[in-house]
């Protein structure tokens, strides 16, 4: 049996959360609908247990309070989403692709299942239920067909031009916090078979403790990286009221954490923690990386112009007119760490 990992259903999807979904509820009105509001870029305050604030005549939130989190030395054990577990119980969380215990000294202890499977067939499909982390059959197309279109009897759902067959991944690019499989009726994002899901911050207890704040990215629906504060950053500094913490030091709101990484800004914007959003470098036009060549960025910039030839102009093997011959096939750009 030939055997290889698979991709499980955390990594094809950005799992989101469930904390704007409660919060949003009942609290449509004409001017206010709160399932607008950045829950995506708050998700680490839901694992924590931290209550939103609101003031009069905002929408959203303009701060959370985390003061249950924060008081909690890890002694009586660990804390998640506002539940306490002791040392040894299985924390639940609604990510299947986790399993997390409660560890020594209040640190969550997480494993992620490693998904295997036979060989893919050629037009063979994964098929997903939401309670399990990995594919639980797959659907292969009859002999003679390329496409779905061409299954008369298949279950399918057609999504902004793709086409899926019943229990496969729908990709909703616009809603980047769901998890979409394919049932019958199925007819958008607000279909019983989308469900929200925690992202993994059980695992990332420790940090959270240590006064880490997660890096977002605006078209990613959980973090992608952590920042921390220094190891060795003993100075203690007092609270400043409705301002950002990092580590032991306290800022006001509106400000700005000096990261020196024009690609990743991290601002006081609402309290207790800065919020980091990483910007996402685009490629060349069409993705052309043959007939394109980055130009080297500004220290201050954090993605690349792109200088273009038009195709076949220059032989195979003559340099680029700035006498640099332009970048291997495949290669892709990366925000500058």
């Amino acid at each position: 049996m030939n055997l290889f990992p698979l991709v499980s259903l955390a990594i094809l999807l950005c799992l989101g959360s469930s904390f704007a979904a409660e919060e949003a509820k009942g609290n449509k009105t004409d001017n206010c609908n709160k399932e607008n509001c950045p829950w995506h870029l708050w998700n680490h305050y839901e694992a924590k247990g931290c209550k939103p604030i609101y003031k009069d005549g905002e929408c959203c939130p303009v701060a959370f309070n985390c003061t249950a989190f924060d008081d909690n030395n890890g002694e009586d054990g660990c804390q998640f989403k506002g539940q306490f577990y002791k040392q040894g119980e299985v924390i639940n969380t609604t990510n299947p692709c986790h399993k997390c215990r409660c560890a020594a000294k209040g640190i969550t202890s997480c494993t992620i299942s490693e998904c295997f499977t036979e060989a893919n067939l050629p037009n063979c499909i994964p098929l997903f239920v939401h309670s399990e982390c990995c594919p639980m059959n797959q659907y292969c197309l009859p002999l003679g067909k390329k496409s779905l279109e061409e299954v008369a009897d298949a279950t399918v759902c057609k999504y902004e031009g793709k086409t899926y067959v019943e229990d496969q991944i729908i990709e909703l690019k616009d809603h980047p916090c769901l998890t979409c499989i394919c049932k019958k009726g199925f007819n958008g994002p607000d279909s019983p078979s989308c469900k929200k899901v925690e992202c993994s911050f059980p695992g990332n207890n420790l940090k959270m403790k240590r006064g880490c704040v997660p890096v977002y990215m605006n078209s990613r629906c959980c973090s992608i990286d952590w920042i921390c504060p220094p190891a060795d950053d003993d100075v203690e500094e007092k609270a400043i009221e409705g301002g950002c913490r990092f580590g032991e030091r306290h800022f006001p709101l509106g400000a700005s954490l000096d990261l020196r990484d024009p690609c990743t800004i991290c601002n006081c914007t609402t309290p207790t923690d800065f919020t980091c959003i990483r910007t996402q470098c685009s490629g060349p036009p069409n993705g052309d990386f043959v007939n394109c060549r980055p130009i080297p960025s500004r220290q201050a910039q954090c993605c690349h112009d792109f200088h273009c030839i038009p195709p076949g102009s220059i032989p195979p093997g003559v340099p680029f007119p700035d006498g640099q011959g332009p970048p291997r096939p495949n290669q892709s750009q990366q925000p500058s760490q």
